[in-house]
């Protein structure tokens, strides 16, 4: 058994389960400036209050894994992307912190902390799309190992991956909100869902073609070092991505007619927007496998001993569907529309 596969498996599946709970959360917080009203913010915040601090434990359980069966990676990733993973946990601080102050705060401060939640939920889903960007672009190194340039990170392509996770995660935050409150705000959040997903889905195409061309073009620049990998993954599976970006296209029209129907089921556009993150997480993984560090380590050159690995796994069999399960219970016990009631404990 082959347990580097599997384990890359693995963080994969945690990474992508974290940025689907995460990310409409995450969202709930960057359309906090949206909300008509304090009443609107308050169902904003109450939507979320049981859910929204477990949520990590998927990136927690990722980033274990990483450490712990690709020890390589572990230590180049964290020191190449050093300062943007350090501005992200600092603003999940910030966004933690002002989501219970704002609960105990008086009305002329709410504005404040209302204010700080949503720039904690932006910074996190920017520096979230930065490392994702870096991810995707690779890394130079010297003999194998990180340039110590800590600063490669800051390019315009890894902002521009930053600017589609806000959007993205604003319309997966979007149709959240759709599924918890009712009335006018639902009306609201379905009008603005309808706005991101087509303005998420232009911005995608534009990017996409764009890396393409420079994937196609300029593989062999430094601004690319991933970029031959790339190109040659796309060309080998170049069937597999020409339907991939139909099935694309075709849940991305469901999804707007989910939410233009009159009779709408209010929990399918938030199921619809999973699957699109699905669809683009997945292939960009495997467009990028079998690498765990981008152009640099791959899934084996990385491992930790095949010992270690077994006994990992062993561990993450039985804690892997306890975690899954809890927040699977979560959701059911916190489904369909809040109460309207001030306090959420």
């Amino acid at each position: 058994m082959d347990f580097a596969i599997i384990w890359s498996i693995l963080i994969g599946v945690a990474l992508f389960i974290y940025m689907a709970l995460d990310g409409f959360d995450l969202g709930v917080g960057i359309l906090f400036p949206f909300a008509r009203t304090t009443d609107t913010r308050d169902h904003m915040m109450q939507s979320i209050a049981p859910i929204w601090d477990t949520n990590e434990t998927w990136l927690i359980l990722a980033a274990g894994g990483l450490y712990g069966v690709f020890p390589k990676a572990y230590v180049f990733i964290f020191n190449a992307l050093y300062i943007p993973l350090m501005g992200m946990l600092i603003c999940l601080i910030f966004r933690g912190v002002s989501f219970e102050f704002r609960f105990k705060a008086p009305e002329k401060l709410k504005l404040i902390w209302s204010f700080l939640f949503f720039l904690g939920s932006l910074g996190a889903s920017l520096f979230q799309g930065i490392i994702l960007g870096q991810l995707i672009r690779g890394f130079h190194t010297v003999n194998g190992h990180f340039d110590n340039n800590y600063w490669f990170w800051f390019q315009d392509f890894n902002f521009f991956v930053g600017g589609l996770v806000i959007l993205f995660y604003a319309f997966m935050g979007a149709n959240f909100l759709i599924y918890r409150l009712e009335n006018n705000d639902k009306q609201q959040f379905t009008s603005i869902s309808k706005f991101l997903l087509w303005g998420s889905s232009a911005y995608f195409a534009v990017l996409l073609s764009a890396t393409a061309y420079v994937i196609q073009k300029y593989s062999a620049l430094e601004i690319f070092p991933s970029g031959p990998h790339l190109k040659e993954r796309l060309l080998t599976f170049y069937p597999f991505y020409m339907g991939f970006l139909v099935v694309l296209a075709l849940i991305i029209i469901k999804t707007h007619q989910a939410l233009s129907t009159k009779t709408m089921i209010d929990s399918r556009p938030f199921i619809y927007g999973i699957v699109l993150l699905a669809f683009v997480f997945g292939s960009t993984t495997f467009l990028g496998w079998p690498y765990v560090v981008p152009g640099v380590h791959t899934i084996w050159e990385a491992s930790s001993h095949p010992e270690t690995q077994k006994l990992m796994f062993i561990g993450a069999s039985v804690f892997l569907p306890l975690i899954l399960g809890y927040s699977l219970y979560n959701f059911y016990i916190f489904r369909g529309k809040i109460a309207n009631q001030k306090l959420y404990h």
